[in-house]
């Protein structure tokens, strides 16, 4: 049986490895969206006149533009959270082993979790937890043309999440020193946060991926795609599973079963929650950042595909048409994700804009 010290001992040691792996994704992730948002705010300026503007209100309109996007804030957010987190526990893994003589007294500590820096550790959990949790469901939001139908369930299962966060956050604040974890009146909070981000997630998940697998079906019977240009099962797949936050959902169902079977080992899932937050939110940002995703090339250029009209099955009967560009432009003022375009418009788009 592996003992609470040890297991927070582990907890830390991992929770730095993916502190450090997340720092890059993160930094460059914010570098990589602050570059294509100044490039698309000079290009507005030029178009507006606004370029005539002075050094210090280009500067302080540009730095407005950035605070307004979606991705940015959330990027900047998630930075500060886990950076905090990191910190406390850093603080109280040390204090435990150093600022204790037997390690008994070492365990006592770990396990006291109505102090002021623990209940402060599981709140920053608790906002990267929203946060996730908001940002699939927005990008689900804007996968499927900004139906607000599909968001009504994400809507219920953040809200149950809310509210089972708050509760137990009072518990922890009523806890006698020593209290477990696994005490009955935390039970039905932690599995009922869990279960409403889980929920979330798996919605998420599956809604963005019938999504993309229904645009790829149809694009390839209409004859926009061939098999040998679509990308191939293993790209989109991984495609999918970076947007729709996979990675965050195996997380969630891997705390549930370790806490569920009140293993000491639910320290890594709930230690290096937030961490495993921002590499899944980093991942899907960068890809949105370098334009990767269906039709773009890492440049950020559209890709052209070649009409199946040269096959000669279909040929003799085909009405002749130009090759079909699909036009994907990420903006990222325009936080794009995989819009359906217009369909006014030549060509079709396999991406929506926040607004």
């Amino acid at each position: 049986m592996v003992s609470v010290l040890a297991a927070n001992l582990a907890s830390t040691f991992i929770e730095c490895t993916l502190y450090g792996i997340y720092l890059i994704l993160a930094f460059t992730s914010v570098g990589l969206l602050s570059r294509r948002k100044k490039q698309s705010f000079n290009l507005r300026c030029n178009t507006t006149g606004r370029s005539r503007l002075s050094f210090w209100p280009h500067r302080l309109a540009f730095g407005f533009a950035l605070v307004k996007s979606p991705l940015i804030a959330a990027s900047i957010l998630m930075i500060i959270t886990n950076t905090v987190h990191w910190v406390i526990t850093m603080y109280r893994v040390f204090f435990a082993v150093v600022g204790h003589e037997t390690q008994e007294l070492a365990t006592a500590y770990i396990n006291d979790l109505s102090q002021g820096l623990e209940v402060g550790r599981t709140a920053l959990l608790f906002v990267d937890m929203l946060a996730g949790d908001l940002i699939i469901t927005y990008r689900t939001w804007l996968v499927w043309r900004k139906d607000y139908r599909v968001i009504v369930i994400p809507s219920i299962t953040i809200s149950g999440l809310i509210a089972s966060g708050i509760g137990l956050l009072k518990e922890f604040k009523t806890l006698q020193a020593d209290s477990s974890v696994f005490a009955s009146t935390l039970g039905p909070w932690i599995l009922g946060y869990c279960i409403a981000t889980l929920t979330t997630n798996l919605y998420g998940t599956v809604m963005i991926a019938c999504k993309i697998y229904t645009i790829n079906k149809t694009s390839k019977k209409t004859g926009l795609m061939t098999a040998s240009t679509s990308g191939g099962s293993l790209m989109e797949g991984l495609v999918i599973f970076v947007e729709s936050a996979a990675l965050y959902s195996a997380w969630a169902l891997f705390f549930v079963i370790l806490y569920v079977t009140r293993s000491p080992l639910q320290t890594l899932g709930s230690g290096c929650g937030p961490t495993i937050i921002g590499i899944s939110f980093t991942l899907i940002t960068v890809r949105v950042g370098l334009g990767f995703g269906h039709g773009m090339t890492p440049g950020g250029a559209p890709r052209t595909f070649p009409s199946r009209l040269g096959d000669p099955q279909i040929s003799a009967t085909a009405i002749p048409m130009h090759p079909i560009t699909l036009d994907i432009s990420r903006t990222v003022e325009q936080e794009v994700d995989y819009p359906l375009g217009n369909k006014n418009r030549r060509g079709t788009s396999l991406g929506g804009t926040d607004g």
